[in-house]
């Protein structure tokens, strides 16, 4: 190596090197995102070329804009002020509506990169409902896909990919541009706070996840309802502060059957539900 295999981290040429290569990165392929899975050049030992690094890329991109940021930096760096960037929950979850935004990171294969034996843990429903919980919490999602060599996805990642997919087409209304409500949901499955610990247990009817866009409210039942659906959360003199004009199901022209009472709101269940994983309900206020 050209670099010193242990104390590489405080030599001045390896840390050039390292913000080099990254803005080399960022120069061709202009990325979206910025996402640093490790250490970084800090002001002890690297001459601060990290921030550098973050604030150029920061910079690079309001420049290009008119001064609108349209990039997403992210760390793992949970010591960091996160108003700054959005932090990487790798593998984890939030217990609770994060003030700042953050990243649920995950692998479809089981690993970070292909092997032929990986089991993904976590079942398809699951990891459906588990986007959706993120994103209730104030959290936004990014699947890794772990590609064979010859750059093809293997089918077990691909069944992943599709069953998110079908659920964005029905009910990405709710998801793109939404923001997390005044409280995520309700149920009975308690998701663990921190990084490493991801959900791997099956959601119930009874565990509902709350989003808002555009004045509109939606609830997403996280596993298929089989039988009416109670909504704790928006029973009358509750959290929710206007009437309720009207509740449809997503991706569908049936006409619900919904009342609420000083208890909850109950949706009979719908007819038309089939093979989804999450449904989703747009909830229009006065």
């Amino acid at each position: 190596m050209d670099y010193d295999p242990v104390n590489y981290a405080s030599q001045d040429s390896w840390n050039q090197h390292w913000y080099s290569r990254c803005w080399e990165i960022i120069e061709k392929y202009d990325p979206d995102m910025f996402n640093n899975d490790a250490p970084f050049p800090n002001e002890d030992q690297g001459k601060g070329l990290g921030v550098k690094l973050f604030s150029d890329y920061i910079n690079r991109d309001l420049k290009e804009n008119n001064g609108k940021q349209t990039v997403v930096l992210s760390l793992k760096d949970k010591t960091v002020n996160r108003a700054a960037f959005t932090y990487n929950l790798e593998r984890g979850a939030a217990d609770e509506i994060k003030t700042e935004p953050w990243l649920w990171a995950t692998d479809l294969s089981g690993n970070w990169f292909y092997s032929k034996n990986s089991v993904n843990k976590m079942s398809v429903p699951v990891m459906v409902a588990n986007a959706v919980d993120a994103i209730s919490k104030n959290g936004v999602v990014m699947l890794n896909i772990a590609l064979k060599g010859d750059g093809t996805i293997p089918e077990k990642q691909i069944t992943y990919l599709t069953a998110f997919g079908d659920f964005l087409k029905i009910n990405g209304e709710g998801i793109y541009g939404s923001r997390a409500w005044k409280t995520f949901g309700e149920g009975p499955l308690e998701v663990k706070d921190g990084r490493q610990g991801e959900n791997h247990e099956d959601y119930s009817q009874q565990d509902i996840r709350f989003t808002m866009r555009d004045g509109v409210l939606y609830a997403y039942v996280l596993a298929p309802p089989t039988k009416d659906i109670v909504i704790k959360t928006l029973a009358k003199g509750g959290i929710l502060d206007k009437k309720i004009a009207n509740i449809i199901l997503m991706g569908s022209t049936e006409k619900l059957q919904w009342n609420q009472s000083n208890e909850a709101v109950t949706i009979k269940l719908p007819k038309d539900i089939a093979n989804q994983i999450v449904i989703g309900f747009k909830i229009e206020l006065k």
